[in-house]
């Protein structure tokens, strides 16, 4: 199971959990609590991939990762949700 093994990793805005595996993936998870309209969930799932692959120049090897936005992000500016990932990921290692 993925949770068994995860490695979680949490700020204010933001939920990471990293899993070693054999493909390298990163998924993006944005549930319906944290908002009830398609249009915003989608937005803030475009902001984060942005983000993303603006932090992360190589591939990354090995690892599954999960990024699980909070409520608290969604009022926020593009460039405080990837100061945001940018801390979580040196947290990481990544």
């Amino acid at each position: 199971m993925f949770y068994s093994k995860a490695v979680l990793y949490q700020t204010d805005l933001l939920s990471l959990k990293i899993k070693q595996t054999q493909s390298p993936k990163v998924h993006i998870v944005v549930s319906k609590k944290i908002s009830p309209t398609a249009v915003s969930r989608n937005l803030l799932k475009r902001r984060l991939k942005a983000s993303i692959g603006e932090l992360i120049k190589k591939p990354i090897k090995d690892k599954t990762i999960f990024i699980y936005p909070k409520k608290t992000i969604l009022n926020k500016k593009y460039s405080d949700i990837k100061k945001d990932i940018s801390a979580l990921l040196k947290r990481a290692k990544i």
